[in-house]
């Protein structure tokens, strides 16, 4: 007979626990009532399989390395063309380093042409229209150099190498070389993208300019001088004063009989004064 927990509907009813099964100790508060389970001791891992063998490079693949040769052989080709002997590594780096960077244009202008033509490779005609945009190529002066070149043999072309400079004499070290430069208090919130000042060789030298003394006989001159200045600043101030006084004057008394009339129609009124 299985007990049931109580419920609201019958409060006073006993409850009775459901019998645990053999080999499970007592239960303890927090403890699922779930019998213990058996568990499987671990398996080892089975061994990992090597991973498969590379498979050998393709003889027709491009390396890196094939490519920079080729590049390298073709700009030693055109520069013989153009009647140069010899070439410094230098250049020829930069030749190298821009013919690569045109191909990698056309190829890219190729791949474009391919992808509007929902092509995942491009072909021969993408890449005709990729060098008829740029301007001074013109695919059928290609094709006149190509059938030359197959008619006429390739001949050997080396590059001299130019014989390496002179060493250059060794320069003195600057005063400042391997020392932390002072930084003035002035300059130590500036923000870090500001170039510091140049190191202290760069600078000019020059001599500082000869400042005559003075004198007391200059500064007794130069007082005498300021004093005159004031002088005639003041009889000029005066002078001009007194000219615009005349000149109101004589207005005044050729009309003033006109402006003042009242001051002569009241003389001879009698004042009354009233208690």
């Amino acid at each position: 007979m299985q007990a049931y927990p109580p419920t609201p509907y019958y409060p006073n009813a006993p409850f009775f626990p459901p019998p645990m099964p053999a080999g499970v100790g007592p239960m303890t508060p927090g403890t699922p009532m779930f019998p213990s389970l058996p568990q499987r001791p671990p398996q080892p891992k089975p061994p990992s399989s090597p991973p498969p063998p590379l498979r050998p490079q393709d003889k027709r693949a491009v390396t890196p390395d094939t490519a920079r040769i080729a590049l390298q052989r073709i700009v030693i080709v055109q520069l013989k063309a153009a009647g140069f002997d010899s070439a410094p590594t230098s250049v020829m780096d930069v030749l190298c380093s821009e013919t690569e960077a045109f191909m990698e244009m056309l190829a890219e202008r190729a791949h474009d042409y391919a992808n509007l033509a929902s092509r995942s490779r491009a072909n021969g005609l993408d890449m005709f229209e990729a060098v008829s945009e740029v301007k001074g190529l013109d695919i059928a002066g290609m094709r006149r150099t190509s059938k030359k070149r197959k008619r006429t043999k390739m001949r050997s072309t080396a590059l001299v190498t130019p014989k390496s400079p002179s060493p250059q004499p060794e320069l003195l070290g600057s005063d400042d070389e391997g020392t932390q430069p002072p930084i003035p208090m002035t300059l130590r919130w500036n923000p870090p993208h500001i170039p510091k000042l140049p190191p202290k060789h760069t600078y000019l030298r020059n001599t500082a300019p000869i400042t005559k003394p003075r004198t007391q006989a200059s500064s007794a001159l130069d007082r005498k001088l300021a004093n005159a200045a004031l002088v005639q600043e003041s009889l000029r101030n005066l002078i001009e004063s007194t000219e615009d006084k005349e000149v109101f004057g004589r207005d005044g008394d050729i009309l003033g009989g006109v402006v003042n009339w009242e001051a002569h129609v009241h003389a001879g009124y009698k004042k009354w004064k009233v208690s």
